[in-house]
């Protein structure tokens, strides 16, 4: 690229002199024939200030490239800089004389600046130096001063073409994150090249080899600086992406058309805010129902109604917590979505299994893929409303015919979300499922990539016959079907774009009323939105249905704005340990990227898990934000019982247990994470171990192995394999971060941080994972019971009283929030102008007498009756323990113990 010396532009020293002022300065350079660069700066208004070049591209491209982007070089290239607010700014890269696809910015359902918190006073924490020839510098600054670099392309080759940009950063940093969804350690180390596609992909770990990726598209990255403070990016696209990582060195972005969207939100040394920041942009994440906190038992493979009821006595029987039942595949005719085999899955069966008027009933959850067979009532009515996606290249009598893909029914045809009238067809096939006689609870919303056995589409004309989930390697390719079929940069390694997937060129509805999008785009473009689409054509859908305002769907698609409408689980994984030990940092890195309600499959999906793998992974499970057990057809059952070696019963009993007494206040952490601005969460559930203590570089081997929860809890499972399994134990390194940190199986024993240093645990194969309570913090128990709506408005709290004699803790007001008060919950919870969170905080006072201080968390906090049990201290080394029966149904002030007569145990360390 030419190069056009130093010359450059900053903010800084570069302000407009009046509110709507425009300077223009158009520079003709010596010296380099053709080429001249227009440097704009303006403001719109008192906050928003713009820098701006275009310039000429001159490229110098060897014959390769020149041969695969025939001649569709941009001529003239623009980089624009959008100061935003003191710590968010945009930079947009595009070709100057064409417009390029990107997301627009006032969507409800897209990123949006208007979500914003940040301050717009002038103190920006940022400075940008954009040059001439559109290598431009982020500088974090400090009392006037650069002290840090956020992004840096100077120096590094940007190349836009119709179908391809490249741009690159040097990295400033060895601690990068994000950059999903894939299976891999938690941060990047060394160097990697890296997918962002979403696809359908099975048992796959990612260690920097291109396609590798996983479903979701989430190009956006958590950078820890050398300044000791955190910035997040995000590349605002929707298109295929490959992304060259070289740790402490530099980010290479290759990516397949489209403009170029980039948002930074300038953090500070607290990781929470600046995630709170990201979440805010992408519209935040919804609220899921109470029954959705509780464990799921799932399977490819329950084949019968009476299977099912049997799975529900076992769990009984050996007293294992349960919330509801999921089925995949198998309960469909000739696994058809919207259809009920009645010979297998009898009606009368299925209305016992939920009838949650017993203490047996629980809820329901079916499997619906996105493809809908053909010759089906399904997709009869999708052609009485004409929403299926068209093929652009197979059309009977000389019109659109729809696109067909090959899934597990085999021919399938696909609802184009974007069509408004997709969700009345969505709604009215759910209606299909009524008048069957089948009642879910919610919806497992699968394949949504949108995921094809076939690459790009059938042949329709020629008939072309369907495949299973085992296509041949490599896939045929279709040059006539899609030319994007294969890419010259190989984003998705040696599979082309459309491996697994629909048809690159097939064209989305695009009229004003598109509910995603309001004018035609291809699928190139859409595809990584599709899901999205989906998920809120399901949570309107599951409104109508079950009359509730808060919804249950799982997907395994998603990009960011996803965790509004849906949760997720981090898709087919494998019974092996090294799936085990990776589930951490997935967990982990969709905290990041918006959707805080993600679990694993427990026990591994595919293959054959064994008793120790199992005990452990149900152990973890207990501490997921959602929590299911679930694998394929193939294998071995793996529910809590299905083992001849009690410990697998044992660990999971004692593991969820424990997850019941707490479930309350997991739930909590959701509720109280409600901005009334935004209608929706921000916010972290589950946290990297050195989330409070960032410079401390040692807690960085443990990120993968130990997390907080709800800031919180240390937790610390097994994720490895036993050495000597015949002694059914397994011993393993804790490290604590800093403070101190309270076991809580006896609530005595408290380990306090030492530098570097760790602790040795053994855990017998029938413990539940390690879990430890921070100094400061108090949490609300109760006693546990098999079903979430069983739980009664009765608490103890645990308080760890930190140095000062303080713990500070939260707990929802409610009386009763079971599935029946669902709605009751959305309108005092989750809207505007009402709260249900009461803050408690403890205090030690003389001669072992606490104060307990009750406020609402804010102005408009309702107060229904709870009781106070039990208060159990741990205050200088001595457990305390309390009964005060005290209801609690307003803010106020209590003293413990209240009268003599209340039993009081200390207990001596």
């Amino acid at each position: 690229m030419s190069s056009v010396g130093d010359e450059s532009l900053s903010f800084e020293n570069k302000k407009p002199s009046s509110i709507g002022s425009i300077i223009l300065i158009v520079l003709t350079l010596a010296g380099i024939a053709g080429f001249t660069a227009y440097a704009i700066i303006s403001s719109e208004d008192s906050n928003s200030i713009l820098l701006e070049t275009v310039y000429n591209q001159n490229v110098v491209l060897d014959t390769y490239w020149n041969e695969k982007f025939n001649n569709t070089l941009a001529k003239r290239v623009r980089v624009k800089v959008r100061m935003d607010s003191d710590n968010e700014l945009t930079v947009k890269i595009g070709n100057a004389d064409e417009p390029g696809f990107e997301l627009p910015e006032d969507s409800e359902y897209f990123p949006r600046d208007s979500n914003s918190k940040d301050t717009k006073d002038g103190k920006k924490s940022y400075r940008v130096d954009l040059k001439q020839n559109g290598s431009f510098t982020i500088f974090r600054v400090q009392d006037g001063k650069d002290i840090d670099t956020i992004f840096d392309s100077v120096g590094h080759q940007l190349i836009v073409a119709q179908d391809y940009t490249q741009f690159a950063t040097t990295l400033n940093s060895k601690y990068l994150y994000g950059m999903g969804q894939r299976r891999k350690e938690l941060r990047y180390k060394g160097s990697g090249n890296y997918t962002t596609w979403p696809k359908d992909q099975f048992g796959t770990n990612d260690y920097g080899t291109p396609g590798n990726q996983l479903y979701g598209y989430h190009p956006m990255w958590l950078t820890y600086e050398k300044s000791q403070n955190y910035h997040v990016g995000l590349l605002k696209s929707t298109s295929a992406l490959l992304t060259q990582i070289d740790e402490a060195q530099r980010m290479i972005f290759h990516v397949v058309g489209g403009n170029i969207v980039l948002k930074f939100f300038i953090g500070q040394g607290e990781p929470e805010k600046v995630i709170k920041s990201y979440h805010r942009y992408i519209n935040g994440f919804g609220l899921h129902p109470f029954w959705a906190q509780g464990y799921h038992q799932c399977r490819w493979g329950y084949k019968t109604t009476a299977q099912m009821i049997q799975v529900l006595q076992n769990m009984a029987t050996i007293d294992h917590p349960v919330e509801s039942l999921w089925n995949d595949l198998d309960y469909m005719t000739n696994y058809q979505v919207f259809t009920l085999d009645t010979k297998n899955f009898k009606v009368d069966e299925m209305k016992q299994i939920v009838d949650r008027s017993t203490p047996l009933g629980v809820h329901w959850v079916p499997l619906v893929d996105i493809g809908i067979a053909t010759q089906t009532k399904a997709e009869e009515i999708g052609n009485e409303f004409d929403i299926f996606l068209k093929s652009s290249v197979y059309n009977k009598e000389s019109k659109p015919s729809n696109l067909e893909g090959c899934v597990w029914p085999g021919a399938v045809v696909f609802p184009d979300f974007n069509n408004p009238k997709t969700q009345t067809y969505w709604t009215n096939c759910s209606e299909l499922m009524r008048e069957q006689g089948m009642n879910p609870s919610g919806w497992w919303i699968d394949m949504n990539e949108m995921a094809s056995f076939i690459p790009g589409e059938r042949d329709t004309s020629k008939d072309e016959a369907c495949y299973g989930a085992n296509p041949p390697s490599p896939a045929p390719v279709k040059p006539e079907i899609d030319d994007r079929l294969w890419f010259p940069v190989l984003v998705t390694g040696f599979q082309p774009l459309a491996h697994k997937t629909v048809s690159l060129n097939a064209v989305h509805y695009g009229k004003e009323d598109g509910v995603l999008l309001k004018t035609p785009v291809k699928e190139q473009y859409f595809h990584s939105i599709n899901n999205l689409a989906e998920q809120i054509a399901t949570q309107k859908t599951l409104q109508k249905f079950t009359n509730k305002t808060l919804t249950f769907s799982l997907t395994r698609g998603s990009i960011y704005g996803s965790g509004r409408y849906t949760a997720l689980w981090t898709g087919d994984n494998i019974a092996d340990w090294e799936f085990l030990r990776l589930g951490v940092s997935e967990l982990l890195s969709f905290q990041f990227y918006g959707i805080p309600l993600v679990g694993n499959d427990l026990c591994g999906f595919a293959g054959n898990t064994n008793p120790e793998l199992c005990a452990r992974w149900l152990a973890l499970g207990a501490w997921e934000p959602f929590a299911r057990n679930h694998n394929d057809n193939e294998s071995i059952s793996q529910e809590p019982y299905a083992f001849t070696q009690t410990y697998v019963k044992d660990a999971s009993v004692a593991a969820f247990k424990n997850r019941y007494s707490l479930l309350k206040w997991m739930y909590s952490l959701f509720v109280s994470s409600f901005e009334p601005d935004l209608g929706a969460g921000t916010g972290t559930i589950i946290q990297p171990i050195w989330w409070n203590n960032p410079q401390d570089e040692f807690a960085y081997q443990f990120e993968d192995s130990e997390f907080l929860f709800g800031n919180t809890f240390l937790v610390a499972p097994v994720l490895s394999k036993s050495s000597d399994p015949a002694s059914e134990k397994t011993t393993i390194n804790v490290y604590f971060p800093k403070g101190s940190w309270i076991n809580c199986e006896d609530f005595k024993t408290i380990y306090t941080y030492k530098e570097k240093e760790v602790q040795k645990f053994t855990r017998g194969f029938n413990q539940q994972a390690l879990s430890f309570q921070k100094e400061g913090t108090l949490v609300f128990r109760q006693d546990p019971k098999q079903r979430a709506r069983l739980l009664d408005s009765k608490y103890s709290i645990y308080a760890f009283l930190n140095s000062e004699g303080l713990a500070v803790g939260q707990i929802m007001t409610l009386s009763n929030f079971d599935e029946s008060d669902d709605n009751k919950v959305a309108a005092k919870c989750w809207t505007k102008g009402f709260n249900c969170i009461a803050i408690y905080t403890i205090k030690a006072l003389d001669d072992n007498k606490f104060q307990i201080s009750i406020k609402g968390q804010d102005a408009q906090t309702i107060f229904e009756t709870i009781t106070i049990q039990k208060v159990i201290i741990n205050s200088k080394d001595q457990k305390l323990e309390f009964t005060i029966n005290q209801e609690v149904t307003k803010a106020e002030e209590l003293i413990i113990p209240l009268a003599q007569n209340l039993r009081l145990q200390q207990q001596q360390q």
